[in-house]
């Protein structure tokens, strides 16, 4: 049980795609995300306070879409967050799609109005 460790996840977008963060954590066989910020058209100066929207979000480290280093080292650098690259390989969306598959249940925060129309894009396919 991960009930004392905070995940966070990052991904970088900009026009249609947004950048976001996710703030979740693991209970049982269970997967609870428990915030969200979500930014569209979001200038690279504009990533840590978006960011911290997250409460507690430059506490616990982050992991982030790799293909951005320099979009890293800037939001690590002038907005003091624990961000680091996710490793890629190939498949490695799959695999992370049969990770989340695996849990007993995936529990989405009211609060994460964005995630929460992802995840019905995704389910009604």
């Amino acid at each position: 049980i991960y009930q004392n460790r905070i995940f966070q996840g990052a991904d970088w977008g900009f026009a249609s795609d947004p950048t976001c963060l996710i703030q979740c954590f693991i209970m049982g066989d269970s997967l609870y995300i428990e915030y969200e910020s979500y930014g569209y058209k979001t200038e690279l100066d504009d990533i840590p306070a978006l960011f911290n929207i997250i409460p507690d979000a430059k506490r616990w480290a982050i992991k982030a879409d790799c293909s951005r280093p320099e979009t890293i080292s800037h939001v690590r650098r002038k907005g003091g967050f624990n961000l680091s690259g996710a490793p890629k390989w190939e498949n490695s969306i799959i695999d992370g799609i049969e990770y989340m598959k695996a849990f007993k249940e995936i529990v989405i925060h009211p609060r994460c109005t964005n995630l929460i129309q992802e995840f019905a894009k995704i389910c009604s396919v």
